[in-house]
């Protein structure tokens, strides 16, 4: 594997690119994701069928040879840790599978020593394991992504790889039904439209259509991609945040504004680490913004 390639990455890159690894190694049946909100207390990411509990590193690659002996030593030493302290929810996500081994996957191995190490914490962590170790046959091991050779260009190849659902024409019928079921979005679009646009008909006419497509690509990405999809939900949201903020301080044209935040939203898109293609970043983009003003959480643009 390319060493630029990992050595653009930072320790959230690291584990998503790991996750695509072991899904492909494992398949869906035979691997679990623990959710990011608990992985962090519970010392563990993933876990397979075969008795394998993961967890992911990605020390700075600019540290000196001790300092990352000594950092990873102290990760291997902390979530082995994490493991004991957390033994009965542990166990709830384990539902019975027995333990057999403990890995630490991170970019590269640098030293022996590591290896060393871990074979002196399989000992010790042994005296007093929980109980969902296999106690007679359990190794703490370390690897990097060169374990899985196949795997890893897979995976790389599923990273950069554009992503590209089909964004579909909407119909004049599909709108005039959107229209008469919600009705309460359709004169906020009305309204503010009147505010934004020299041409205000045109504009809800065609932030209907963008309000339909956005609708696609949510469920089309909350399904194939949900972390991608919480990543680009979050960003814009933010964007929305600090747009409403800012108009406490100063009063812009209500068209300037909606385009600032239409540039913002682009500028996030396109910065994602997952690529994605340009017409699905565009109607991200614009997307969002016709859900905001349709329903009401724009309203401050007119004040």
């Amino acid at each position: 594997m390319s060493s630029s390639f990992k050595d653009a990455m930072d320790g959230t890159a690291w584990e998503d690119y790991c996750e695509k690894i072991l899904r492909i190694h494992y398949g869906v049946r035979s691997f679990t994701s623990v959710p990011h909100a608990d992985r962090g207390d519970h010392g563990l990411e993933f876990f397979a069928n075969d008795g394998t509990l993961f967890q992911c590193y990605f020390p700075d690659p600019s540290c000196s040879m001790e300092d990352y002996k000594l950092r990873v030593k102290k990760k291997i030493n902390d979530d082995l840790n994490k493991l004991i302290k957390n033994e009965s929810g542990i166990s709830l996500l384990l539902d019975g599978l027995v333990i057999t081994q403990w890995l630490l996957l991170i970019p590269s191995v640098r030293s022996k020593d590591l290896i060393s190490y871990c074979n002196a914490k399989t000992k010790s962590f042994l005296k007093k394991a929980p109980s969902f170790i296999n106690k007679n046959n359990f190794k703490v091991r370390i690897e990097s992504d060169d374990a899985y050779p196949l795997e890893k260009h897979k995976a790389r190849i599923l990273i950069e790889s554009t992503i590209d659902f089909p964004v579909r024409e909407i119909t004049q019928e599909e709108k005039d039904q959107w229209k008469s079921i919600n009705t309460n979005f359709h004169d906020n679009l009305i309204r503010k439209c009147g505010k934004i646009a020299p041409s205000p008909d045109a504009m809800v006419d065609s932030l209907i259509g963008d309000y339909l497509v956005l609708e696609d690509l949510i469920v089309a990405y909350r399904e194939e991609f949900p972390e991608l999809h919480k990543e680009i939900s979050e960003m814009v949201a933010a964007n929305l945040s600090i747009l409403k903020t800012n108009a406490f301080f100063s009063k812009e044209d209500p068209a300037e504004l909606v385009m600032d935040l239409l540039k913002k939203n682009r500028a996030n898109v396109s910065s994602l680490r997952q690529k994605i293609s340009m017409q699905n970043s565009e109607k991200f983009s614009i997307g969002f913004v016709s859900k905001w003003i349709a329903e009401c959480k724009m309203d401050f643009i007119l004040s």
